[in-house]
């Protein structure tokens, strides 16, 4: 969604989060120490069929590793048919998941067994293309990141649904976590008093062992593959960005690759693969972010159950609170403030949650006719901000931002 009046939009958020503070949500976290029940509140178009969302996957490649069994786990859910360019592993996906349909290409695809969600994990820089196809069909979409690689061609898809009077969704899902909402929660109680900032980090060696070339090339990048996170939780919770500032460089201008079929592929780095990003979510509240494939991190590569790994901070002038575990693998929050200094550690329980239900948690709100806490338009949102970044580290320049989401995420 574009937002016309960016002042005016911001006053709306302070209005809001000022409410907010004011209307009992004090009272919500007087029971500190369990994980709320993420709440839905609007309705939305749910499929006709009823009983279960008939789910096609395109895209069998690592990711859809994660995915496929993430959607065959669910009851509500039947998974009919996988795609993928390179048929036998399509093939070998079926297999391995009993998937009944396979195909070669998306065309086959959509005149083959009829299903009511696309899911799309196939390659960064294909989603936009995919996306409208599968709009374009009449399909309810979920794109991995990002759903496009332009805020024009992001805009476009978003409209597109509308008009086709389907669903459009994209990753991430953090917003989904209980530790999520535990955070969001506390912010709207003014636990923290009020609000100064955050810092986030989410990176690795992967120049030493990412396994595709799209990472390092046009549409991929570390601000597309990580910072993308961490953008999603910290406008999540702080509020959309009204302007950013970003240094985005390359540190290893060739790098080799091992892909998953063991070809070695020497890649010529065009994109980012180290990144710092300002974030102003306006008022004098500011979040920075620190992203890329060449920083090493004690813990291995994706290792999020190291239980004191601290991955965000976010400060109040009356107190601090800590996401521990990355915010696509939270295993708890941490706190603490002036009423009660010593840091404690609350919303242990991640009730299931995994970095690959997105698709899994659209299907049931389509069942179910509840509100998504993930929308396109927050995904729009955090792909504006990636390229102002960018933008802004080849200008020199602040970088304001357009487009905006419906926020508090978690109402109240």
């Amino acid at each position: 969604m574009l937002s016309k009046d960016s002042d005016t939009t911001h006053t709306q958020i302070l209005s809001r989060r000022a409410f907010l503070h004011t209307t009992g949500q004090a009272a919500a976290l007087a029971t500190l120490g369990t994980c709320p029940v993420l709440a839905t509140v609007h309705k939305g178009r749910a499929v006709p069929n009823g009983k279960k969302i008939r789910v096609g996957i395109i895209g069998c490649g690592s990711v859809s590793w994660k995915y496929i069994p993430n959607l065959k786990a669910r009851s509500y859910i039947d998974l009919v048919s996988c795609c993928d360019i390179i048929r036998p592993r399509a093939e070998q996906r079926a297999k391995d998941y009993q998937i009944p349909h396979v195909y070669g290409h998306i065309d086959e695809m959509l005149k083959g067994v009829d299903f009511d969600l696309l899911v799309n994990t196939t390659s960064m820089t294909e989603h936009y293309k995919i996306n409208k196809i599968g709009l374009q069909a009449g399909k309810h979409v979920w794109s991995e990141k990002s759903l496009a690689n332009s805020v024009r061609d992001g805009q476009e898809l978003i409209d597109l649904a509308k008009k086709q009077t389907v669903g459009f969704w994209a990753a991430p899902c953090m917003v989904t976590s209980p530790q999520f909402e535990f955070m969001a929660r506390t912010l709207a109680a003014g636990k923290l008093g009020r609000l100064a900032g955050a810092r986030a980090f989410y990176g690795h060696n992967g120049h030493k062992w990412l396994w595709a070339p799209e990472f390092f090339k046009d549409g991929g990048g570390s601000l597309y593959d990580l910072g993308v996170y961490n953008i999603t939780t910290l406008t999540g919770l702080l509020g959309p960005a009204r302007r950013v500032t970003g240094l985005a460089g390359i540190l290893h201008p060739e790098v080799t690759v091992t892909t998953h079929e063991g070809e070695k592929v020497k890649v010529e780095v065009n994109t980012d693969e180290n990144a710092q990003l300002l974030i102003d979510h306006g008022h004098g509240v500011f979040s920075q972010i620190m992203t890329g494939f060449s920083l090493f991190d004690r813990a291995k590569p994706h290792d999020a159950m190291e239980k004191d790994k601290t991955t965000i901070e976010i400060f109040g002038d009356s107190g601090v609170m800590d996401l521990v575990g990355y915010d696509w693998g939270p295993v708890g929050v941490d706190l603490a403030t002036e009423e009660d200094p010593q840091m404690k550690r609350w919303c242990t329980d991640t009730q299931g949650f995994e970095w690959q239900q997105g698709a899994a948690y659209v299907a049931k709100r389509l069942l179910t006719g509840e509100r998504s806490l993930v929308t396109a338009e927050h995904a729009l949102h955090c792909l504006e901000i990636m390229i102002a970044c960018r933008e802004s580290s080849k200008t020199g320049r602040h970088i304001d931002i357009r487009t905006t989401f419906d926020w508090p995420v978690i109402k109240a």
